[in-house]
């Protein structure tokens, strides 16, 4: 499984390749996953955004686990967005599900006020 670190605040801008990595708990379906620590205790927001023409018209779902599992709380044909209380120290993963080839996207996490 190919991890991304980041950290809450960062925006990650990418093309998968030809070869996206193969869902680690979903053989077969490829997957995005990026990791960080949570500096302090509150509510993150994490948004993606991307080209639906790169993504053969399925829409992307996020999940983000650490002390817990949550899944997405709203997904459409170009975007997808979570929000999650993360705990200060704990170790969090997220995984963007059904992530096609040549796909485009914008992976954004922050905070909420």
């Amino acid at each position: 499984m190919e991890t991304t670190s980041i950290v809450i605040g960062d925006t990650v801008v990418r093309t998968i390749g030809d070869s996206p990595s193969e869902c680690f708990e979903l053989r077969g379906w490829p997957c995005q996953y990026f990791e960080f620590t949570a500096p302090r205790s509150g509510t993150i927001v994490v948004q993606l955004t991307f080209v639906p023409d790169t993504q053969r018209g399925q829409v992307i779902d996020i999940s983000i686990h650490g002390d817990g599992e949550r899944w997405a709380q709203f997904y459409d044909q170009s975007s997808a967005r979570l929000t999650s209380p993360v705990t200060a120290g704990v170790r969090y993963t997220v995984t963007l599900w059904y992530t096609f080839p040549r796909l485009v996207y914008t992976l954004r996490t922050a905070y909420s006020n």
